[in-house]
């Protein structure tokens, strides 16, 4: 006498299946998209707004003033792509005049993941002296974005202030 014993199993329902298989397909692709777009670029941005003016000279020559200026400021690379800051500009701020600007010189040293770095920048600005000139410097990466600014101005009594 043998005994015959069937096993019965469970059907899958084939919906849910391949409704996971979906889910989890497009799941993974969001996931290597965003990872993609991690790695594929750098994001420096200025860490804080400190600025330490390491040199500043002024001199006036008749009615045409000239600033010379070393200063420094710290920034961070958030993305996955080393980075380097490749611009620095300055504008005039309210009526102060458009000054001539000679940027003398800009560390463009590379700024990997996470990784703070000084940059030290040094420019000369000729402008004719009006009261109370104010400028600001923008800083731009590799991409061309803006990713710091510094605001600076001179006083009559030939003083920096910040």
């Amino acid at each position: 006498m043998s005994i015959r014993i069937q096993k019965q199993g469970i059907k899958k329902n084939s919906v849910q299946s391949s409704t996971k298989k979906w889910l989890l397909a497009i799941l993974s692709g969001i996931i290597l998209t965003l990872f993609g777009v991690f790695v594929s670029h750098s994001d420096v941005r200025a860490t804080d707004k400190i600025v330490t003016f390491v040199t500043e000279e002024y001199q006036a020559v008749g009615d045409t003033f000239v600033y010379h200026c070393l200063l420094t400021q710290q920034f961070t690379n958030y993305g996955g792509k080393d980075g380097f800051i490749s611009d620095f500009q300055i504008m005039p701020l309210g009526l102060s005049p458009l000054p001539n600007v000679q940027l003398i010189q800009l560390n463009k040293g590379r700024i990997s993941f996470l990784t703070k770095k000084e940059i030290e920048t040094e420019f000369i600005l000729k402008f004719t002296l009006t009261k109370d000139p104010k400028f600001k410097g923008f800083y731009y990466d590799e991409m061309g974005a803006q990713v710091g600014w510094v605001e600076f101005g001179i006083q009559l009594s030939l003083t920096p202030f910040h």
